[in-house]
């Protein structure tokens, strides 16, 4: 983003990873390790600057008050490094050049400088599991990281997979009659996917992945390209070349997202086409979206949270549906190469955490998992066992009574008499 941002010509911007050196996991983010480095050491050195002027030594909170207090900081001296276009930064720095800086670039009519933090790290207690004392200093830290630039109203984005930049809004409360202040623009939708005609890629495939979002569509044409589909006259063939597409391509779609518990939850609501709260109001862990359909503006109140249009907002996520993103629905729900969990369904179900609570029942939290869901969500992973051309009714119910723990799998069942003479042994149940 941060590259894409700078191709536009429109503005300069300076690329920070904020992870720590070391946790840098891509090549571009060890091609900024140094860079990261000097950054962290300058907020390090600058939160003892603070704690000096504070009242009774006490730590500082890193808010814009505070930094704009301070006429000499280390940051200071990154920054006018950056503006002056300096490979090198040579300390501490007066605030006031910092300015000079600024206003002798827009006198001459250089371009706005944006800073882009990449990584913002996470400052949660339920994932760092830090003391009192820690946190608060770990919150301060990553408060002055993003608060250093916005002190001399330079524009700053954060980009981050977690809550922290939306928690470190703020560190004292408002004035009783303001109201939330607008935080930021939220783009719900994913941008329609252009894909160039290739000849060499069957109708019905392209269809599908034109509609599908883009990531999904990238990573498919470069399998289509990788392994061609060989024209037959056999339409098995094809439902083969898919099923196996399927697989891959779910294996390498899941790979994608790393935390497991929240992409279990993401995989119940796919299974089940349903909507869902996050608590820390990110959507990483799964590939939702907000239920919202258009951009809309997103405030916040240090006391009261979040708001949208003057009310409390939660975060609510889905599922596209098939037509919007066909390639979610025909491989992370499962195939013949792919199964959606590594345990039968009613045990995910019922060790899932946060438990479930369904809104649309009169279930409390603490009753225990619906029937009518894990049925339901069974029934679909079932009839997903033979691929997209349908599995056999024994395999179909040998493949629904191990998703509901009533048997081991693989174990076939005999059929009573009343439904062998009926002829299922040979009906099909489709891909649901």
């Amino acid at each position: 983003m941060a590259f894409n941002l700078q191709a536009r010509g429109e503005c300069d911007v300076f690329y920070i990873v904020c992870g720590r050196p070391g946790d840098c996991e891509q090549d571009v983010y060890s091609a900024y390790a140094e860079r990261t480095e000097t950054f962290r050491e300058c907020v390090s050195t600058d939160l003892e600057v603070l704690k000096s002027g504070t009242l009774f030594y006490q730590y500082s909170s890193g808010s814009i008050g505070e930094i704009r207090g301070c006429s000499t900081l280390a940051l200071y001296g990154f920054i006018l490094a950056v503006l002056r276009g300096s490979e090198l930064c040579f300390g501490a720095a007066q605030r006031s050049d910092v300015i000079d800086e600024l206003n002798s670039r827009k006198e001459r009519g250089a371009n706005p400088f944006v800073f882009f933090l990449d990584e913002f790290p996470r400052a949660a207690r339920i994932k760092t599991h830090l003391s009192d004392e820690n946190q608060r200093k770990c919150e301060n830290s990553l408060r002055t990281m993003r608060n250093v630039f916005l002190s001399l109203g330079l524009a700053v984005v954060i980009s981050s997979t977690n809550g922290t930049a939306r928690n470190l809004f703020e560190t004292s409360h408002r004035s009783r009659g303001s109201g939330p202040g607008v935080w930021c623009v939220v783009f719900p939708s994913f941008p329609r996917v252009v894909v160039n005609g290739d000849s060499g890629i069957p109708v019905l495939l392209m269809e599908i992945i034109k509609h599908s979002r883009p990531l999904f569509a990238e990573i498919a044409l470069k399998y289509v390209r990788d392994n061609p589909y060989r024209v037959s006259r056999d339409p098995i063939d094809y439902l083969k070349y898919l099923n196996a597409m399927a697989g891959a391509l779910a294996s390498e779609f899941s790979a994608l997202k790393r935390r497991m518990d929240e992409f279990k939850i993401g995989q119940l609501c796919l299974l089940l086409s349903t909507s869902y709260p996050v608590l820390d109001d990110t959507i990483d862990g799964h590939f939702a979206r907000r239920s919202e359909q258009s951009a809309f503006k997103l405030q916040i109140c240090t006391a009261r949270g979040l708001w949208k249009d003057n009310e409390p907002w939660a975060c609510r996520c889905v599922m596209l549906s098939p037509k919007e993103d066909i390639l979610l629905h025909l491989t992370l729900t499962g195939g013949p190469f792919f199964r959606p969990f590594d345990q039968p369904l009613c045990t995910v179900f019922s060790t899932i955490q946060p438990p479930f609570h369904y809104d649309n029942t009169e279930q409390r939290s603490s009753d225990g998992m619906r029937l009518e869901a894990l049925t339901a969500a069974a029934i679909v992973l079932a009839s997903h066992a033979g691929g997209f051309g349908g599995v056999a009714f024994p395999t179909f119910l040998c493949e629904l009574l191990f998703e509901l723990g009533v048997s081991e799998r693989g174990k076939m069942m005999q059929l009573v008499q009343d439904v062998e003479s009926a002829g299922w042994e040979t009906r099909v149940v489709p891909f649901l």
